[in-house]
């Protein structure tokens, strides 16, 4: 699988394609460029990065039509019924936790569910919320990218002696 990101750009609402990731001496993103489109490409760093980017992860998956799929991307099956992937950790129990993406339904229950070759891409979270019918589901979506990177620095820091 290849390892690509797309960004969602808050300052001028759009979606970018990242052409480079900056990682600092832990592991954590500390700059990435964008092709925003209007300008060529930018480099966002620290402040600016957190503040104006949403970092959204390939999932290694194509969509029924060839396209692909990225976190935050909304997608829907033949039957009507919409999901949001997502990613997740899961903590098995036994010996740690495993990471996954997943499709989280937009209505009815709210139990994940797996992918599908059916599905296809209807839109995202970011310029489509009218069609996951909650108020802002990109609030959820950051704020648990959020916990996943913090959770993950905390265990690379508690793993160093």
């Amino acid at each position: 699988m290849k390892l690509k990101f797309k960004a969602w750009d808050r300052q001028v609402n759009r979606m970018c394609d990242v052409t480079r990731l900056e990682f600092g001496h832990q592991g954590s993103v500390v700059g990435i460029a964008v092709d925003n489109y209007e300008k060529g490409y930018g480099l966002f760093k620290n402040g600016e990065l957190e503040s104006r980017f949403e970092l959204l992860q390939y999932t290694g998956l194509n969509d029924i039509d060839g396209k692909e799929i990225y976190q935050g991307y909304i997608l829907e099956r033949r039957n009507g019924q919409r999901y949001v992937v997502d990613f997740a950790r899961l903590d098995n129990g036994t010996d740690g936790y495993s990471t996954a993406f997943y499709l989280q339904p937009t209505t009815g229950s709210q139990t994940p569910v797996t992918f599908e070759h059916s599905d296809r891409i209807v839109g995202n979270v970011f310029d489509n919320v009218e069609l996951v019918g909650t108020d802002k589901p990109q609030i959820k979506l950051m704020s648990r990218v959020k916990e996943r990177l913090a959770t993950h620095s905390a265990a690379k820091g508690s793993t160093k002696k």
